[in-house]
């Protein structure tokens, strides 16, 4: 037994060096022993693994035979990261419980309060309409109800009677004193108006193709009836084609003379050079030959009057106080912008009431 463990022994050594001999002699046999077994970028090829032999003879490479070294990219420096900044504390000025004091800030039940909080008290009740959601959206809704109804009878305990606020010193409420002022005005509009036909004239521009500015020409024959107003009708040629089919003749609107000294102007390109693009288009023109626009389109006898008399104002024929009393307003002369005198060095935020009050009063008088 001995004996033929020995002799299988030997042939088992000699199969094995027979077989390395042969991977030894075979180079397409790569020695198990021979390999690098240690992990790489699979990105990464080695060198020594590159084949110096012609393409032809490393056909079974296919067309993927190009290999390039791959270089690891630089890594990117991380950015330092600043430390967070730690909130300091309220201050005195700052805190709410401060503020509240006020009334103004945004302390609980301010009006800033409410402006924040209704809403989300709302949103709460409706989205988890619990008892206690509910009643506390009501309660904060009638707490501002209730403050606001308190802000109405104090103001009516502080507008009633002040000439400067109540608008009964503008205009009654009553309807025999609304019809009387409105009577007064209009008589003053009426005088102001035959004053200033002595100081001014119209200019009135109209196309035959024009299917109003018939119509026009018997508001201008109103205005010289009743206010003695003289006007120029400036005519211009018709377009090619007639607007909706109806035309205006020119009888229809009548020329008269404006008064003596009046510059009198071609309308040969006049209406180009005032402007005119829609017909029929009135002009307020001043005895030293300055126009002065009323308005381009059909108007009515009412409000021509006050066109004209804003343009009269424009171009210093009348007064803005004549001006004044052609409305109907009781005491147009109660004007607030125009009696108090604010200075521009002054201050450029919040005043606080008292200072205010005191910047009113010494504009316009102390109240009675």
């Amino acid at each position: 037994m001995h004996k033929f463990l020995s002799a299988f022994m030997g042939l088992f050594l000699g199969a094995v060096m027979g077989a390395q001999g042969a991977i030894a002699a075979d180079p397409r046999v790569v020695d198990p022993r021979a390999v690098d077994l240690t992990p790489v970028d699979p990105r990464v090829v080695d060198p020594r693994m590159v084949d110096d032999r012609p393409f032809y003879e490393r056909k079974a490479e296919g067309w993927f035979w190009y290999h390039e070294l791959y270089q690891r990219p630089p890594s990117k420096p991380r950015p330092a990261q600043s430390p967070k900044p730690v909130p300091s504390p309220p201050s005195e000025k700052t805190s709410p419980r401060a503020q509240s004091s006020t009334g103004v800030a945004g302390g609980v039940f301010s009006a800033a309060w409410f402006r924040r909080n209704i809403p989300k008290y709302l949103d709460m009740a409706w989205t988890n309409p619990t008892p206690e959601n509910v009643r506390a959206y009501f309660l904060v809704q009638r707490y501002a109800i209730d403050r606001s109804e308190q802000f109405a009878d104090q103001a009516r305990r502080v507008v009633y009677g002040d000439p400067l606020l109540d608008e009964l010193s503008r205009m009654p409420s009553s309807t025999f004193a609304a019809q009387k002022i409105a009577r007064l005005a209009d008589r003053a509009r009426a005088n102001l108006l035959k004053r200033l036909s002595q100081k001014a004239g119209l200019f009135v521009f109209f196309r035959e193709d024009c299917p109003l500015c018939a119509d026009q020409a018997r508001i201008l024959a109103m205005l010289k009836k009743n206010y003695g107003f003289a006007y120029e009708a400036v005519s211009e040629p018709a377009r090619t084609s007639t607007t909706r089919g109806s035309t205006t003749r020119g009888s229809e609107v009548t020329s008269l003379a404006l008064p003596a000294g009046h510059v009198r102007e071609d309308a040969n390109g006049l209406a180009g050079r005032l402007g005119v693009k829609t017909w029929p288009a009135t002009f307020l023109v001043t005895l030293d030959g300055r126009f002065y626009p009323v308005g381009q389109g059909a108007m009515a006898l009412e409000e021509m009057s006050e066109r004209i008399l804003l343009a009269a104002l424009r171009a210093h024929l009348i007064s803005p106080d004549e001006l004044d009393r052609t409305r109907p307003i009781a005491n147009p002369q109660v004007n607030i912008a125009k009696a108090v005198e604010i200075d521009p060095n002054g201050a450029r935020d919040f005043i606080p009431p008292k200072r205010l009050l005191a910047l009113f009063n010494g504009s316009i008088g102390e109240r009675p």
